[in-house]
């Protein structure tokens, strides 16, 4: 009897119910996760094997590798399957995979894919796509992974995306002592002996019982290595040069590898170590692969990775990741800087960055080894893949040094690459005055080398450092004249998103318009694949592209106050640039994210959003990213009433004048404003003011100039947008109050008709105020009412309403007694998150145990 089968069989009925719907068309995921050994595999095969014959099954695993190989699994799942994901991987760019997939499920399937906390980025991504529109597909897609390591692995931000009503999660535990008992019957071994040894783990158990009779093994590695060297040594030999080889080996490549041992590979098969599958001869388990592998002396695993090495370099279709895996195993230079570039570009090119910059690191010690014309493009991409990362200053850094390299290399051409580069990198970093004059420097060697397309590029980079820096009619004209050389090459698009910016912060409504083109066009190449014919771009920097433009269009409907588009391009946007690992652009979003948040009053969510704005701009100084952050912090404690507000924007409003980015202060004196205003703080208004108003965009100001006038400053007559605000500076308090209502901020709203004089529409705006539970601002209005002779009792809030969702979410499984690791794991966050969420709730409910929470759960449930 296999191990496995014993207590598994409501999860084989599971699967099969699920298979059953399958049929119906109801598709689904299957989340089959445990530690190594629990039995996943096993269970899968039952599975398989039992599946109605019109279930068709394609399987794929993820292996253990220094470098994932990008999409991996899923070229296993789709060989010879002649289906359109076969073809979409077999090409050389994969921006048609969503379709693939998709198309490849559209008649009864089971999408096996084993082992995915060992899955790349691109896999991952595949997944995240697939997992949300499975349920309108007949199949089911099963991933079988191990709970204990997916922690900091992009796994875990996968898992927790995946909410879903058609996801189920099926987690294998070990043998119960009953199990085991059971197992153990006629083998004359102790059960509860078995159990203390194994830890009811299915496959130690079956390693322990089939080791010799009476001598039990103190370790599993002890029972395979018995079964190995019970066998010849040629065999013996064999399968230690597969046991350096995560995963399969295809049977075609054995004899190339192994040369005379082949023959002996059969041995290892009746030994029950190895075992042939339709992908080649692997391992029975991963653990008795790493047990034999782990055996070996490190010179001796070295020597052997050489022999993989040297192989894999004489087939023309190995994964170039494979080869770097066994040349850093082999300590291989040569190879290393052969074969690493290659797996980087091909690791970016799939979405995988962390991947790409991973190889890059893994060969930069060595790079100093290769003539300065193969040294400079293999810098320059690893100071690109740096950026992508959010690592500016190490970006900027290796940077310099391709440009040195291209500068001694004379190649012009690949100079102004990357100086074009290295321009982005300092704008991204707010040093726009270093970001122009490298950009300026670019436009004028393009001019003097005559070429066209470089024109347009480094025309349409600067174009948008001088539009920065707040010279808008300057910046219109340079990016007018690359629009133009765009026009004359046969394209039309590539200078809008600049051109829509410019003309949006001018108050013309072309420039929406303009954004929504270019978002529209960039996607639109992205998914054809279809580039000028004079400039083939990468698929990383078609995704760059893609994520700028829906950075650029979200900022720009905020500013105009268009909620709903603005709501839609974030959601979009946030999971185009999570699942291509685009961690500046990542951060920029979560950041207008809480912008929309904040104007819509979800203060809470507001703060959960800078949070995760700052965790994925972490690696990045201060910039105008964390001003914005500390801004929009800042605004939410002083809504609030929170302490520390003060400090947060003195600092925001310090840094922001430290910084020559209009936009940025934009938000920082807004906030600021505010502050002031209801502090009654005329110098900090007036020192806003005086800063502030310098800046020739005045159309961006308009949050500001309303909390001036309305503390009773001075403020000139200046277009402003949106028109509510204007409606309010020229005293249309109904007006702007209509005009905030249709926008859909309620606060923008409460106090324009706290402004109104008028005891029914001052009283609707506390009664506002107090649901947003905007202290400072409600405390404002009530002191105007009682000077007018009216009282309005304070709302009773109950104590769960100072709870985020998240915080809410987990005090209800607190409630039923859920230890903070199982909470952990059911919402698929860290222990520690979770230890922070607790901590946090007993303190605002003003309770000190777990079971006085659990008890105001309750209470939240009853009423």
């Amino acid at each position: 009897m296999e191990a496995t089968v014993v207590e598994r069989a409501r999860h084989l009925q599971r699967l099969s119910d699920l298979a059953e719907a399958a049929l119906r068309g109801q598709g689904s995921v299957a989340l089959l996760a445990g530690q190594a050994g629990i039995g996943k595999t096993t269970l899968i095969e039952l599975f398989a094997s039992s599946l109605d014959r019109r279930i068709r099954v394609l399987r794929g695993r993820c292996d253990d590798m220094l470098i994932a190989a990008p999409l991996r699994p899923l070229r296993e799942a789709a060989r010879d399957s002649g289906g359109l994901l076969e073809r979409a991987l077999a090409a050389e760019e994969h921006l048609d995979l969503p379709t693939a997939v998709i198309d490849e499920l559209a008649s009864p399937t089971v999408l096996i894919l084993e082992d995915v906390q060992w899955a790349d980025d691109a896999t991952l991504d595949v997944i995240r796509y697939l997992a949300r529109r499975i349920n309108r597909l007949p199949a089911i897609l099963v991933m079988s992974y191990r709970s204990a390591e997916i922690d900091g692995h992009p796994l875990r931000r996968t898992m927790g995306t995946l909410t879903e009503s058609w996801v189920h999660r099926i987690e294998l535990e070990p043998l119960s002592i009953e199990g085991v008992r059971q197992l153990a019957a006629g083998s004359g071994r102790d059960p509860e002996e078995l159990y203390r040894l194994t830890g009811g783990n299915p496959f130690y158990l079956s390693e322990v019982l089939d080791a010799p009779d009476g001598d039990i093994p103190n370790s599993v590695t002890d029972a395979v290595l018995r079964r190995l060297h019970a066998l010849g040594d040629e065999a013996v030999a064999a399968v230690e040069q597969l046991s350096v080889i995560p995963g399969p080996m295809p049977v075609e490549h054995l004899a190339g590898l192994l040369g005379d041992t082949v023959k002996f590979v059969e041995d290892g098969e009746r030994g029950e170590l190895l075992k042939v599958t339709q992908d080649g001869v692997e391992f029975r388990h991963e653990l008795v692969r790493r047990a034999v592998e782990q055996s070996l002396p490190r010179l001796r695993q070295r020597r052997l990775d050489s022999v993989v090495l040297r192989y894999l370099m004489t087939v023309d279709d190995a994964p170039a990741a494979a080869i770097v895996h066994h040349a850093d195993r082999a300590a291989d230079r040569k190879a290393l800087l052969r074969f690493a570039p290659r797996a980087a570009r091909e690791a970016s090119d799939a979405g995988a960055h962390r991947q790409a910059l991973a190889h890059l690191e893994g060969v930069r010690p060595y790079w100093d080894e290769l003539p300065v014309d193969d040294r400079a493009p293999l810098v320059s991409d690893y100071a690109w893949e740096l950026a992508v990362a959010g690592r500016l200053d190490d970006a900027r850094r290796i940077g310099e040094e391709a440009i040195s390299l291209y500068e001694a290399a004379g190649q012009d051409a690949a100079l102004i690459e990357a100086l074009i580069r290295q321009s982005r990198y300092l704008h991204f970093a707010d040093e726009y005055g270093a970001a122009l004059a490298v950009a300026t420097r670019a436009y004028l060697l393009s001019c003097e080398i005559g070429s066209m397309h470089l024109q347009i590029d480094s025309g349409i980079v600067r174009g948008s450092f001088l539009l920065r820096a707040g010279r808008t009619e300057e910046s219109i004209a340079a990016l007018e004249a690359a629009h133009e050389l765009t026009l004359q090459s046969g394209g039309e698009w590539k200078a809008l998103q600049y051109l829509g910016v410019a003309h949006s912060q001018m108050g013309h409504a072309i420039g929406l318009e303009y954004l929504r083109q270019h978002l529209a066009r960039a996607i639109s190449v992205g998914l054809s694949g279809e580039e000028p014919p004079w400039r083939p771009y990468s698929a990383a920097q078609t995704h760059e592209r893609i994520a700028l433009a829906y950075n650029l269009l979200s900022e720009a409907l905020y500013c105009e106050c268009q909620l709903d588009e603005m709501r839609q391009c974030l959601d979009d946007g946030l999971s185009f640039a999570a699942k291509h690992e685009l961690a500046m652009h990542l951060a920029h979003l979560q950041c207008h994210a809480a912008l929309l948040a904040v104007r819509e009053g979800r203060y809470h969510e507001a703060a959960e959003h800078v949070s995760k704005s700052n965790e994925s701009a972490r690696q990045q100084p201060v910039n105008a990213l964390i001003v914005t952050n500390l801004a929009i912090h800042g605004r939410i404690l002083t809504r609030l009433g929170e302490q520390g507000a003060d400090k947060v924007l003195a600092e925001a409003w310090t840094l922001s004048n430290e910084l020559p980015s209009w936009s940025t202060q934009v938000y920082a004196a807004s906030a600021y404003a505010e502050w002031a205003w209801l502090n009654n703080r005329e110098d900090v208004l007036q020192e806003v003011y005086a800063v502030a108003s310098a800046w020739k965009i005045r159309a961006d100001f308009g949050e500001m100039f309303r909390f001036l006038a309305r503390a009773g400053v001075i403020t000139p007559a200046a277009h402003v947008r949106p028109a509510a605000y204007m409606l309010g500076l020229n005293g249309d308090w109904r007006g702007a109050a209509a005009a905030w209502e249709l926008i859909g901020d309620p606060y923008e709203r409460a106090l324009e008709l706290a402004d109104s004089g008028e005891v029914v529409c001052m009283t609707e705006a506390v009664q506002v105020l107090d649901d947003l539970d905007a202290k400072p601002a409600a405390a404002m209005v009530r002191q105007r009412l009682r000077s007018m002779g009216v009282s309005i009792p304070r709302k009773r809030r109950r104590p769960t309403d100072e709870l985020t969702e998240r915080q809410v979410e987990i005090l209800h499984l607190l409630a039923t007694g859920r230890t903070n690791v199982e909470i952990a794991e059911q919402l698929f966050i860290s222990v520690r998150t979770v230890d922070h969420h607790v901590s946090a709730i007993l303190r605002r409910l003003g309770v000190k145990t777990r079971r006085e929470a659990a008890s105001h759960a309750q209470k939240l449930n009853g009423a």
